[in-house]
């Protein structure tokens, strides 16, 4: 075999072992790839079940029914973000109270997943239970920072911004503080829409600076109140005063007297049209839609009774809002009270309600079935010394009759509320 033989013959063992070096390179990169797809695809099923597992404790966390107190009607939404990934921190909740009260909230802890979903539930429990032992919102939100202060590894590090008003449906009115939340907005029966704004103190968790006293806004018949996390306005490269805007406009486009499920939704889908949100987003609707409140009390036959009516139906009307017919209805309540325990000698009930226009009926029952015509009443003689309870009725009344039952009787009468 010649020099050129022999150099042929190396060069083709070379090439067949390079060869065989590929097909093992090849191999091992195949081994490689099935390996990292396995692991992808082990990652990703754990991803999935893990956040499936986060969103269901968000979902289970969240209240299974929204009570809606006599003279309100409330809707709430909760969306998950856009990729699924942002699940965890936003939640909302409507707790009643005494004297036909509420309080509402609705906070988002700083944070996702397992965790934050975690702490939005001891957060909703312990606001729960302080609203219901002092509703007043300062009073709430220094029992949260307090449980912040000290629930030690369980909740160590997170934030939490949220909002919380109790909210009156009949006087009208709402208390409110701001830990650090978006302001809601408050859109009027006409279909105005501004922000809540005020009362504003850092978010919870961050070292509880001194909180300021709660705001107060008036609000009325036919108002809705709108709380919202920063999902509902935040998009990538664009502020959140231009969040605000959109969202304003959002809801002065809408119709304000359509049902408020449909308001909710007409709000988000407009909303969406910037495009989707990474963040979760929750929203808690209340509309005011008015109320009438009424109180008895059963009293016996005895001089002392009056001032007893007296001072519960002034209360009531205090309560109400209505201190502008406290003095007219004392004096009522004083004589007609006063009359059954002298002429009727049984037991007595005082029955009042407040309808949504302010107007007052109170009505006293008793015993005796003796009726008389209103219209014969008439003013006692000079001097003498009874007579002029009726008068005194039929003067500051707006209305008043007799209305005979099978028991008893019940004296009653209106009073309009001013103007």
């Amino acid at each position: 075999m010649n020099a050129f033989d022999s150099e042929i013959a190396r060069l083709r063992s070379t090439v067949s072992a390079l060869e065989q070096l590929i097909e093992v390179l090849e191999a091992t990169a195949l081994h490689e790839s099935a390996r990292r797809d396995a692991t992808l695809a082990e990652l990703s099923t754990q991803y999935e079940r893990e956040h499936h597992i986060a969103e269901t404790l968000q979902r289970s966390l969240l209240p299974d029914h929204i009570p809606s107190p006599a003279g309100t009607t409330i809707a709430t939404r909760y969306f998950p973000g856009a990729s699924g990934t942002r699940v965890g921190g936003d939640w909302y909740d409507v707790v009643p109270l005494p004297h036909g009260r509420m309080a509402v909230v609705l906070g988002d802890v700083v944070g996702h997943g397992l965790r934050a979903a975690a702490t939005m539930g001891q957060l909703r429990a312990a606001l729960r239970a302080y609203a219901v032992i002092d509703s007043d919102p300062v009073a709430v939100l220094k029992r949260v920072e307090h449980l912040l202060d000290v629930a030690g590894d369980v909740i160590e590090g997170y934030v939490a911004t949220l909002f919380y008003a109790v909210v009156d449906p009949v006087a009208l009115e709402m208390h409110y503080i701001s830990a650090g939340h978006p302001a809601p907005v408050l859109l009027s029966a006409s279909g105005e829409a501004r922000l809540v704004e005020g009362g504003l103190t850092v978010p919870l968790g961050l070292g509880g600076s001194p909180l300021p006293t709660h705001r107060t806004e008036t609000l009325e018949v036919g108002s809705t109140l709108l709380m919202y996390t920063d999902g509902l306005i935040e998009r990538r490269g664009e502020s959140l005063n231009d969040g605000l805007k959109r969202l304003l406009g959002a809801c002065t486009s809408a119709d304000a007297e359509s049902d408020l499920d449909r308001l909710c939704d007409s709000v988000v889908a407009t909303m969406s049209e910037a495009g989707s949100s990474d963040d979760d987003v929750a929203l808690l609707a209340v509309r005011l839609t008015g109320t009438s409140i009424s109180r008895s009390w059963e009293l016996v036959a005895s001089p002392a009774s009056a001032g007893l009516a007296r001072r519960a139906v002034a209360s009531l009307l205090r309560e109400a809002g209505r201190q502008d017919l406290e003095d007219a209805a004392e004096l009522i309540t004083s004589e007609l009270v006063t009359n059954a325990v002298r002429h009727a000698g049984t037991e007595v009930r005082v029955d009042v309600r407040i309808d949504l226009n302010g107007t007052a009926r109170i009505g006293v029952y008793d015993g005796d079935s003796t009726i008389f015509d209103p219209a014969g009443v008439r003013s006692p003689a000079a001097g003498a010394e009874g007579g002029r309870g009726l008068v005194i009725v039929a003067a500051l009344a707006q209305e008043w009759g007799v209305d005979l039952e099978s028991t008893g009787k019940t004296v009653w009468c209106t009073l309009a509320a001013s103007p």
